[in-house]
């Protein structure tokens, strides 16, 4: 390869230093990411939010567990719960802000190391990436799922409340 391992860093030494500038480019990542699918611009401005808040927890979770799965999860709810919450306020699909805002932590490099790694022969590796690549996909999908559930019972238990208190007056 060209650029061999400095094309994506096998290690997460000296991440701390980067933060500011990964964060920042996970919110330009989602705004670019909205852009392609033509998002309408009102919406650019907090589908970035929603990239640099689910990179930021990401990267915190991982720092502080150091499990791939876990930072996936809460990430994703973290991106799930700001999603839902402007869906409310602006009237637009929660989907809308949550596919860009979970961009920044698809496991995209896990799945090109595996692929790489198959190419030359070295399967353990390979292995090994495909198997954190999947811890990823599964924690994304358990904090949107999850997040999304709690958030629809309890809006729906605000409104059943504030109906049943409109009834009483």
């Amino acid at each position: 390869a060209l650029l061999g391992s400095r094309l994506i860093p096998e290690t997460t030494e000296g991440r701390e230093d980067l933060f500011l500038i990964q964060l920042i480019t996970a919110a330009v990542t989602s705004v670019t990411f909205s852009i392609v699918f033509k998002i309408n611009r009102r919406h650019l401005v907090n589908a970035g939010i929603c990239g640099l808040l689910t990179y930021g927890a990401y990267f915190g979770i991982e720092l502080l567990t150091s499990s791939l799965f876990w930072a996936a999860f809460v990430s994703s709810a973290v991106a799930a719960l700001f999603a839902e919450t402007n869906a409310r306020l602006n009237k637009v699909p929660a989907i809308v802000l949550l596919m860009p805002g979970i961009v920044s932590i698809v496991p995209g490099g896990y799945l090109y190391r595996s692929v790489r790694d198959i190419v030359c022969g070295l399967m353990p590796s390979a292995v090994t990436n495909i198997a954190a690549a999947a811890e990823i996909a599964l924690g994304m999908a358990g904090g949107v799922v999850s997040l999304s559930i709690l958030y629809g019972i309890i809006i729906d238990s605000i409104r059943k409340r504030h109906q049943n208190t409109e009834k009483c007056k």
